[in-house]
């Protein structure tokens, strides 16, 4: 299973080597049913029979159609309290229990493991526990007895609470609890939710472990910015992580940077660090830095709650920052995650759009669908976990917790992104296209104002905007956007669309959606290749280049893609390291292939209606002539994106009709007709006075 918690795997991989596990459950390999309605499905089983039911009498309130309280929604669990569901969001098996009810009570619902023994000063009980709905947090608290047999709520006193949680986190979140105080002792755990008329209580990976250390900080990573102008006060922040049995209160850490005077500082913590819970240690004293050039920062931890710790193989970190006496212009790679297949992706389009500028510079990764890029697997599979979420110059932040992010964060990403210093500006130079035989070539410069160390790389991709598949196919077949915005009255895609039984949701065809910033080729795939720029420093004030080159494919079967003044080059620098959380995307810089304006992707009589749209260029007001009457116009306008701007029907037209399009700005734009007789696209010119 896959959670994101803030601590390497690494290291706790190490400790469990000389650590003994008690018990452990994560509710995976599981044999699962599935419950399948007119408009949903759930796969679900019941609580492994090791563990202890103890039931309220309370029905589930088994939700709404477009909302099932899954898996109670499943008749045979209308009164139950514990189960266990997969997730496909969460590509994950888990134990879930409801506080949804029919009627306004409190449930009292308990799930209580076997007996466990061997108990001993250094031994935890730890677990993973999210409540979805940030809106609805659940409660809950966790007990440990010594009694046997067929147990009730009574009994478990007040003494038996181990812990308590008020509002549990809408995020996967790490709790521990240290049992030293029960060493010798055979116990029973129990995970009793008391909320009232909230949703759900996710639990999982259970653990009873006894570990070798019982104060053991791990200094897991540096937080401050590698690349700064000199003269700038900067902060650095450390995460640490408590990989021994004892909760940590405070560290003694340390850094030093080159050669300068070793800081120490004792940092308490508001709240305790249980076992593989992590928190932020940031150091009071900045640091100021007049001479421009790569420096190694090195931090590490003296002591822990203030005694030695008792393994030090984990307890220093260092990187390298670079110092520089000015900065080129910042922009940031979003890289945006989305899928024909996904009909929450059309609203997602417009959300990402609505933030493109020269500065953020989008390219839309296609997954699952025909549009799939060949190359974009590496980033996929290192990145992706839904459609509809972004990277921002790949870069992790402790909030989302997450690479790539959903839209709530944009705005502040981007805001932190574009505040970054860079150590190298990037250009696309010396850049040639042949339209005839479709050769394109040009190179990715990127010019270094910092001395950088590090495997850095240069890479380049080909985008193109308004790519759709064929005209009059409304079928689902890879191109045509899925869209869940059917019924929204302010998304774009509101009533537009076919009736895709088979998904439950409708289908945009190609003249209804077109495919934006969309990635058709990765030069060097996903991560570029290494060897250009050296490892070793002594880039400051040095340039270095890497030309690409391709001849454009021809679309084929009717799709409209390889279109020549539609696509864009996207050249990037970033860094390179094993681990996929390092990989930042420190510039970027789009180009247009030709220097020709866009076409878009509206076939031109798509059946033969023979109008004659005049005057144009228009103040606003444009006459519709046609040689043989016509009772019904549907007019639609798209503006150069290819959003609609401008509905109206027109009845009882005759020969000719007025159409008033006068609150539409200056601009160029395509008029689309239908009528009985057939369709008519063409452009026009709005140039008011």
């Amino acid at each position: 299973m896959k959670k994101i918690i803030l601590f390497i795997a690494a290291l706790v991989s190490t400790l469990n080597l000389f650590s003994q596990t008690l018990f452990s459950n994560s509710f995976g390999n599981l044999i699962l049913q599935t419950y399948t309605t007119s408009s949903s499905s759930v796969d679900y089983t019941t609580t492994p029979s090791i563990f202890t039911i103890i039931k309220d009498g309370y029905k589930n309130n088994i939700g709404s159609a477009t909302n099932p309280n899954k898996p109670f929604n499943v008749p045979a669990f209308k009164t139950e309290g514990w189960e266990v569901v997969y997730n496909p969001v969460e590509n994950d098996t888990f134990l879930v229990c409801t506080s949804w009810l029919d009627t306004a009570a409190s449930v009292d619902r308990w799930i209580i493991t076997p007996s466990i023994t061997n108990i001993t000063a250094n031994s935890v009980l730890t677990w993973l526990a999210k409540s979805p709905d940030v809106n609805n947090k659940e409660s809950y608290l966790v007990y440990g007895t010594n009694k046997t047999g067929t147990l009730t709520p009574q009994d478990f006193n007040i003494g038996d609470q181990l812990y308590t949680n008020n509002t549990e986190n809408d995020t996967w979140t790490r709790h521990s609890v240290n049992l030293a105080a029960f060493a010798g002792q055979t116990l029973r755990f129990a995970f009793r939710d008391n909320s009232n008329n909230k949703y759900q209580l996710w639990i999982d990976d259970i653990e009873i472990l006894t570990l070798s250390n019982n104060l053991d900080a791990a200094l897991v990573s540096i937080q401050t910015p590698k690349y700064v102008l000199t003269n700038s006060s900067q902060t650095i922040s450390t995460t640490i992580s408590n990989l021994g049995a004892a909760t940590i209160n405070a560290v003694a850490l340390n850094y030093q940077i080159g050669n300068s005077t070793v800081q120490t500082e004792t940092i308490s913590f508001s709240s305790s660090v249980g076992y593989k819970q992590s928190s932020p240690a940031t150091f009071a004293l900045a640091y100021n830095i007049s001479s421009a050039g790569n420096y190694k920062l090195k931090t590490w931890i003296s002591g822990v709650n203030g005694s030695p710790d008792q393994d030090h193989s984990n307890d220093t970190s260092f990187t390298y920052i670079t110092i520089q006496g000015s900065a080129p212009k910042k922009s940031v790679l979003v890289e945006h995650f989305v899928s024909a297949f996904d009909g929450e992706c059309s609203g997602a389009q417009e959300r990402i759009l609505a933030r493109q500028n020269d500065s953020v510079i989008v390219v839309n990764v296609h997954d699952l669908d025909s549009l799939k890029e060949a190359n974009s697997t590496g980033i996929i599979s290192a990145y992706k976990k839904n459609t509809a979420t972004a990277m921002f110059d790949r870069t992790l932040y402790s909030k989302p917790g997450t690479i790539a992010s959903t839209h709530p964060y944009y705005d502040s990403l981007i805001y932190k992104q574009l505040r970054k210093i860079s150590p190298a500006g990037i250009s696309i130079v010396n850049k040639t296209y042949n339209p005839t035989t479709k050769e394109l070539s040009f190179t990715i410069k990127a010019d270094f104002i910092g001395d950088v160390k590090g495997d850095l790389r240069l890479n380049a991709y080909l985008t193109e905007n308004f790519v759709h598949g064929p005209w009059n196919d409304t079928l689902i077949n890879g191109y045509n956007q899925l869209n869940d915005f059917y019924n929204v009255p302010w998304s774009a895609y509101y009533l537009k669309g076919y009736y895709a039984s088979l998904y439950g949701t409708y289908v945009l065809n190609g003249v209804q959606f077109q495919h934006q910033n969309t990635l058709v080729y990765s030069f060097d795939g996903s991560f570029g290749n290494p060897g250009l720029i050296p490892t070793t420093g002594g880039t400051q004030n040095q340039s270095y280049q890497k030309t690409y080159s391709l001849t454009v494919p021809t679309a084929t079967n009717n799709i409209n893609k390889y279109t020549s003044d539609n696509l864009y080059i996207v050249g990037f620098l970033a860094e390179y390291d094993a681990d996929s959380t390092k990989r930042n995307v420190l510039n970027v810089v789009k180009e247009k292939i030709t220097p020709n304006g866009e076409t878009l992707g509206i076939k031109e009589n798509i059946e033969k209606l023979n109008v004659w749209v005049y005057p144009n260029p228009s103040n606003g007001t444009l006459y519709l002539n046609s040689p043989t009457p016509v009772n019904t116009y549907k007019v639609k306008v798209y503006d150069l994106m290819g959003k609609c701007v401008f509905i109206e029907d027109l009845f009882q037209v005759g020969n000719t009709a007025i159409l008033n399009v006068s609150q539409l700005n200056n601009g160029i734009y395509f008029l689309s007709i239908s009528s009985e007789s057939g369709n008519f696209i063409e452009k026009i010119v709005i140039q008011k006075n």
